[in-house]
């Protein structure tokens, strides 16, 4: 039945995400600081590149199990909650597959007003004394707010318009162009285009002009450092978001921040231009090679340590998808062991497992300082 499907969708993909951006703001958690950039990058991009794979062809507790993380812990931070089998469920009557991926688009809208929403509220409300305490002492960023919707939905927003915009070729008695998720549509028809010309618009305004004018910027931001210009209206609205995103950098590394935007394209790219599971690993191997040579090269970060916790997560980004390469052919060979396989599934635990003892590391040593700080002031006062 499709009567509840509306209700099972706000439930199971709208509530999470209220939940999660309620704590970000609450907690004014900036996504894009060095500590965070790279563990949410590698965080998405494995749920994109890994995920498919693994739905398809758990077998094994362990394939499962990587499947439960993906779908939990990974999802949450990608926005894509509403595919997870967990939550199987009938959208509405007569629903298609193109239904199913464009629903992403409500997410995403429906997550940018909620920010807009939340970060009025935790600045301008005043309802009472408790309200006050507890706004006045977390009071959220509105740059800290947009900038964490950015990066959490720039990867999923980009993923579903390639999945709608990429067509497929039919070579038959008669060729014939279709989409690629459903032969019974012809792509660009009357039906295709009523998803296909919002993906287009979302395609030019969002995913495409968001990385770029993060690449421009830092030609803007250095030519500024020797010329007394005044910043333009538009420079100015944006200025804050812009710094946000590129601060953690060096001064000559700044446009890395539209490279990291750019990098959650390449598994969308990717799996729209390969033909097969294998193919789509393989390139995705290579890709995921530069990346970390790339990055072992620049060093973009102010701070070595990020440029240090980066790389690590590049490494296991490289190797996970190396393994799951094997494992797929394995799978297909019917070759795969238990023991292989749990192996396999360990790589998806270390990137929450690495950011989690880097942060409280991070968090001991400022705790001590503070209490370095507080004891050195007692000292002084006596």
């Amino acid at each position: 039945t499709c009567k509840y499907g509306i209700l099972l969708y706000v439930l199971s993909e709208l509530v999470p995400v209220t939940i999660l951006f309620v704590v970000i703001l609450l907690f004014d958690i900036k996504l894009t600081s060095g500590s965070l950039n790279g563990f949410i990058l590698t965080v998405q991009i494995l749920q994109l590149v890994q995920y498919g794979e693994y739905r398809f062809f758990q077998q094994t507790e362990a394939q499962k199990f990587s499947v439960l993380i993906f779908e939990l812990l990974y999802g949450l931070l990608n926005l894509d909650l509403f595919h997870s089998d967990i939550f199987s469920f009938c959208l509405f009557k007569n629903a298609n597959i193109l239904d199913g991926i464009a629903i992403k688009y409500v997410t995403v809208a429906y997550a940018f007003i909620l920010v807009v929403f939340l970060a009025l509220v935790m600045n301008y409300c005043y309802c009472g004394k408790c309200c006050r305490k507890v706004y006045r002492k977390r009071r959220s960023s509105a740059v800290n707010a947009v900038s964490a919707f950015i990066v959490i939905s720039y990867a999923q927003c980009a993923h579903t318009t390639f999945n709608i915009l990429t067509p497929l070729h039919v070579y038959s008695d008669r060729d014939a162009v279709v989409y690629t998720y459903y032969g019974g549509i012809l792509f660009f028809s009357n039906t295709h285009l009523l998803y296909a010309i919002p993906a287009i618009l979302i395609l030019a305004s969002l995913v495409c002009l968001l990385p770029l004018v993060l690449l421009v910027y830092p030609l803007y931001y250095n030519v500024r450092k020797f010329r007394s210009t005044g910043k333009s209206t538009c420079i100015k609205l944006l200025h804050p978001i812009l710094e946000n995103f590129s601060s953690c950098f060096k001064d000559n590394h700044r446009y890395f921040a539209g490279v990291y935007l750019l990098y959650r394209l390449l598994p969308s790219i990717a799996y729209s231009y390969t033909f097969t599971f294998k193919q789509y690993y393989i390139l995705m191997e290579l890709i995921f090679i530069v990346m970390l040579m790339i990055h072992g090269i620049a060093q973009p970060y102010a701070n070595q340590w990020h440029n240090f916790l980066d790389g690590l997560l590049y490494a296991v980004l490289t190797l996970a998808n190396g393994f799951t390469l094997v494992g797929f052919i394995m799978l297909i060979t019917e070759e795969a062991t238990v023991v292989y396989s749990w192996f396999q599934a360990g790589f998806y635990v270390f990137p929450p497992f690495i950011i989690a003892v880097y942060l409280s590391v991070k968090f001991y040593v400022q705790l001590k300082r503070n209490q370095e700080k507080t004891e050195s002031v007692q000292m002084q006062n006596n």
